[in-house]
């Protein structure tokens, strides 16, 4: 009998929250209790729970509804920052696509002559289309930086393999002009002066190499001396 009773208190509980469920328009977590007691208050589910079970089963419900709209909300958010990082994306690489290519001169302007009409631009706001804009710009001009370190420092290398401690720019420079090492900076006064930080360095090797035999003969001289 008394596993009788359990059944039929479970049986009960499990109709009133489907009762609970049948609500039109539908519970929400706003929906007090009162509400709850003037929709089903003579209905016999409503009626064969006792009161303070009632209340607990709504409670229940009520925080179950709560989870799931929260759930419900941080889909959405993480949906529309997906979204957002792919528009991000697709905007970054349709500057990429630009002819003629953008440079760092290129102005916000002139993106949106080329672009304003494309999906991809306009599926992103106005201030993030700035931010997008100003990075890869400033990753063109990192790039540019990196690329004209990497060919002073080959025609550094190429200088200092032709270059003696004595020689001359104006001697050096006729036997590589056609060699694209050379060619890579195209500024004619940096490649001079690139050529005689080459040759000031070659000049100091030499004098510390002069100072280091004149050494090693003084030393052997005293030793020579002290005998």
């Amino acid at each position: 009998m008394h596993w009788c009773a359990q059944r039929r208190a479970r049986d009960a509980s499990q109709a009133f929250r489907r009762m609970l469920a049948s609500k039109r328009p539908p519970i929400t977590p706003q929906t007090t209790y009162t509400e709850i007691i003037e929709t089903f208050g003579q209905d016999p589910r409503y009626i064969a729970v006792p009161d303070e079970e009632r209340k607990a089963i709504m409670a229940s419900y009520l925080d179950s509804l709560v989870a799931a709209q929260q759930h419900a909300q941080e889909v959405a958010e993480k949906r529309m920052q997906r979204q957002a990082r792919d528009a991000s994306q697709a905007f970054r690489r349709m500057l990429a696509t630009k002819k003629p290519p953008i440079t760092p001169q290129t102005t916000y302007t002139e993106i949106i002559e080329a672009f304003g009409q494309d999906p991809r631009y306009i599926a992103v706001p106005d201030e993030e289309r700035r931010a997008i804009v100003a990075s890869y710009l400033d990753s063109l001009v990192h790039a540019q930086e990196h690329a004209q370190e990497v060919a002073q420092k080959r025609l550094k290398d190429l200088y200092a393999q032709l270059a003696g401690p004595t020689s001359h720019y104006e001697e050096i420079a006729p036997q590589v002009a056609a060699n694209p090492v050379v060619q890579a900076v195209p500024d004619e006064i940096l490649r001079a002066a690139l050529f005689l930080e080459v040759v000031q360095g070659l000049q100091a090797e030499q004098k510390v190499s002069y100072w280091a035999v004149l050494s090693v003969v003084m030393q052997g001289l005293v030793e020579w001396l002290a005998r």
